[in-house]
């Protein structure tokens, strides 16, 4: 039994060294050769030319992370399934006119979605020669779409996603404690920026919180609420206001 751990495990790294050394060699082409020759590499060698093995196993599949562990490359294991699904579709639709118009970035879109839809958007995206940003958005919508109809959780809007990602940031630089290291060196006008940034943000988050809150009272309407703020933004008023003074603008008669 040993043995045969032994013998696999080898071999298992035989596979990795071979599609290490491959990839090496595709690197330089543009985004979208290159996702498509390394999803091939990858396939060939880790799962034997064998799509369906690789589905099979899924994105946690261990020879992933091994591949991408390799210090020659710079590529992550996420990364490497995103070329792995673009060659799939490759191999699921040789002939298709997208491979002329579109660029990986336009295909990336839609990985993960099911087939018939990876088809019905790629088909729109060429023949309305859609950007990259509208195909996101389809494909956004496609995936709230099926996880309500499965009854799973809507995808959060992008300013709450955005929120969620910010806390995390700054909680993230606040564990040391003291100025994070990333503000040393700054140049006196850089500092001016950052500082001028920080108060707005502060700014708007009162706001938002506000609006918020208002909205949870029945006070007023957040569309309203957004408005007002949006209004006095291109008017260019920034100056910090606290809490209860932006409430009661939005709350008035």
């Amino acid at each position: 039994m040993l043995e045969v751990l032994k013998s696999s495990t080898i071999e298992t790294s035989g596979r990795i060294e071979r599609a290490a050394t491959r990839i090496g060699a595709v690197i330089g082409g543009t985004n979208l050769q290159l996702a498509l020759a390394v999803g091939r590499i990858v396939i060939e060698e880790v799962y034997d030319g064998d799509l369906s093995a690789w589905r099979q196993r899924g994105q946690k599949d261990s020879s992933l992370r091994q591949l991408a562990a390799d210090p020659r490359l710079t590529i992550s294991a996420s990364a490497l399934y995103r070329a792995i699904g673009i060659y799939e579709l490759k191999v699921r639709l040789p002939h298709h006119p997208m491979w002329d118009m579109l660029t990986a970035c336009h295909l990336r879109a839609v990985l993960g979605l099911p087939e018939g839809e990876q088809g019905r958007l790629l088909d729109l995206a060429t023949q309305n020669g859609w950007t990259i940003q509208a195909i996101e958005r389809a494909a956004a919508a496609s995936r709230d779409s099926h996880k309500s109809s499965r009854g799973g959780r809507p995808r959060k809007p992008g300013l709450v996603r955005a929120v969620e990602f910010a806390e995390r940031a700054l909680m993230e630089d606040s564990e040391g404690g003291g100025a994070p290291a990333s503000f040393q060196g700054l140049a006196g006008d850089e500092r001016d920026d950052l500082i001028r940034r920080l108060r707005l943000l502060q700014e708007r988050c009162d706001e938002l919180a506000a609006v918020l809150q208002a909205d949870d009272a029945g006070d007023a309407l957040p569309s309203r609420a957004l408005r007002t703020w949006s209004e006095r933004s291109l008017r260019g008023q920034h100056g910090p206001r606290s809490v209860t003074e932006v409430a009661d603008s939005y709350v008035g008669p």
